[in-house]
């Protein structure tokens, strides 16, 4: 059976002064800072939307598709960030109940803020 010629992986190099197909369209333009500007400042929501709106009727269609990609990033940011406060805080509260268990196992008296309130109504 016969060798083939090109025991490379890698496919041949295109003609010279020619692009290769994944390269071509891929330079960035005069828009590319105000893309990344929304990207970076996606957890804001406020200015990739803003942005969206600015270029509406001026803008290529591929800054409004990043423009709109990057508010729904930002949603997705914003939300995930809401979610890890809301887990650290139930973590915090879980170990002050541990701490507060050990007190009464203890025979100590906790002397907190909540202790004299529910001691006033209860």
């Amino acid at each position: 059976m016969p060798e083939p010629k090109n025991k490379s992986a890698n496919p041949p190099l295109p003609p010279k002064g020619q692009e290769p197909k994944a390269a071509q369209g891929a330079q960035p333009g005069k828009d590319a800072p105000f893309i990344a500007l929304a990207y970076i400042l996606s957890p804001t929501i406020l200015v990739p939307l803003l942005l969206y709106l600015l270029m509406e009727d001026k803008g290529t269609e591929r800054e409004r598709y990043h423009y709109l990609q990057a508010a729904v990033f930002g949603v997705g940011t914003v939300l995930m960030m809401f979610t890890l406060i809301l887990a650290i805080v139930g973590v915090l509260v879980y170990i002050y109940g541990i701490y507060i268990g050990y007190l009464a196992y203890a025979g100590k008296s906790d002397d907190r803020p909540l202790r004299q309130y529910l001691e006033q109504h209860a």
